[in-house]
């Protein structure tokens, strides 16, 4: 529980690129960040292959803050693999979903997985 004094302070964060931004708030309680880490994996299909969708992705998810990969399924749908604070986590998928002006997102299947601590940056694969 955290106690109701001066403990806790708030860094103002924000994330700026194109159609990506963010305005984060991160809470700290005695020097150790408070975050809730999440893994998700998410299966786009529409028109999203060919129109930029998973260099727009990395972008977004390097500026907000978020790791993992994106790549291109035999089936014309794309996978993405994103870990970071459930807040972060949340902004990615609302630009993610909307994707760039040419893209056009019909249907997103979205399935929790264990995160990997050790993942960095964010990777645009075959």
């Amino acid at each position: 529980m955290i106690p109701h004094d001066n403990t806790v302070t708030y860094k103002k964060q924000s994330f700026l690129l194109g159609r990506c931004s963010l305005l984060a708030i991160v809470s700290r309680y005695n020097q150790q960040l408070v975050l809730m880490l999440i893994g998700r994996e998410y299966l786009i299909r529409g028109a999203v292959q060919g129109v930029g969708f998973r260099f727009f992705v990395s972008r977004c998810a390097t500026n907000v803050g978020v790791s993992g990969s994106v790549r291109n399924l035999p089936d014309g749908r794309v996978q993405v693999i994103a870990e970071g604070e459930l807040a972060l986590i949340s902004h990615f998928e609302k630009v993610m979903f909307k994707g760039p002006p040419k893209a056009r997102v019909e249907n997103v299947e979205v399935f929790e997985m264990q995160t990997i601590t050790n993942r960095k940056g964010f990777s645009v694969l075959d």
